[in-house]
């Protein structure tokens, strides 16, 4: 398992918060505003969770979804229909990231549970492993190709990496114990978490300096994903052990997300049109949306999403 969060559900970590969930009451924050556009789910037939990781400029989706048994299954969402992606003879597969090309990244677990990543482009995979590396996660791309992901060493320490023209370089947060990428703009920005003492705290890299990104009052921050104007998505945890999705501007400015009735809000992607893409926990289950962010800056945002059944697809 990759760090904390981690890649939980037993599988991928993904979504990741399961050590640390906890429903409580979210007040408004003083000086917002309350909005509450439509959250569009996302949710492959018969899937069991559904996560939504990354989104284009085109509105195409990628994530994964669990099986009735439980086996991560990733998928494409693009003018309405679902595509699998599966690697082959892999035991489970994620998809993490899409760039505007339709170029698509994630990882996949071999017959022996070793976690690789991959890069899906033309139809066919490349399987991207850092040398020496005991497990590999590819989590997003950009539109000039670069590929963003960590790697886990022997020891069991997560570092990040950034693969572009085919050249690897790896890199830590200063101090941190773990070190975690997840999303890459168009200008190669990239966004994830480190831990320090085992505190999350939220990270902003490039030109090889890394700024640290803390949301006020949060106990933890994760950021997930960045778009081409700066903006930073991904969730932090409250006082209280609550879970909330953020947007951050480059001002600095929060937004607040949160799904009515859901114990956790987890936003992990964004893209350049305004659209935002993640997942909720509702009654123990994962529930993949997609919102469009128009209009929505400066007020607490409650997604407004229908629930229905014990699962997506039911």
């Amino acid at each position: 398992m990759r760090g904390s969060p981690g890649r939980g559900l037993a599988f991928v970590a993904t979504v990741g918060l399961l050590g640390v969930l906890a429903a409580a009451g979210v007040p408004v924050a003083v000086g917002q505003s309350t909005a509450a556009p439509a959250v569009k789910p996302v949710e492959p037939p018969n899937s069991a969770s559904t996560v939504v990781r990354g989104i284009n400029d085109q509105g195409r989706m990628v994530g994964f979804y669990l099986d009735k048994a439980k086996r991560p299954h990733g998928y494409l969402f693009a003018d309405g229909q679902f595509t699998p992606i599966e690697v082959p003879g892999a035991g489970a597969t994620v998809a993490g990231g899409i760039n505007n090309a339709g170029d698509i990244v994630g990882y996949y677990r071999d017959a022996r549970n070793v976690p690789h990543g991959y890069r899906l482009s033309g139809g066919r995979f490349t399987t991207i492993d850092v040398p020496g590396a005991a497990a590999t996660y590819a989590d997003d791309i950009n539109a000039g190709g670069q590929v963003v992901g960590t790697y886990d060493d022997h020891a069991g320490h997560s570092h990040g990496f950034i693969l572009a023209a085919g050249q690897l370089s790896t890199f830590d947060a200063p101090g941190a114990t773990t070190t975690l990428a997840y999303g890459i703009n168009q200008a190669g920005q990239v966004v994830g978490y480190y831990e320090a003492g085992r505190i999350a705290h939220g990270f902003f890299y490039a030109g090889g300096r890394f700024t640290t990104i803390d949301i006020p009052n949060a106990v933890r921050t994760w950021a997930w994903g960045i778009n081409g104007t700066e903006q930073i998505v991904g969730y932090y945890q409250d006082n209280a052990q609550a879970i909330h999705g953020f947007v951050r501007e480059v001002s600095g400015h929060v937004t607040t997300i949160d799904v009515p009735g859901a114990t956790v809000t987890n936003v992990f992607g964004i893209n350049d049109t305004g659209s935002i893409v993640g997942a909720d926990i509702h009654k123990g289950v994962y529930y993949g949306w997609s919102m469009l962010l128009h209009g929505m800056r400066g007020q607490r945002i409650l997604g407004v999403a229908p629930r229905g059944g014990t699962g997506p697809g039911d």
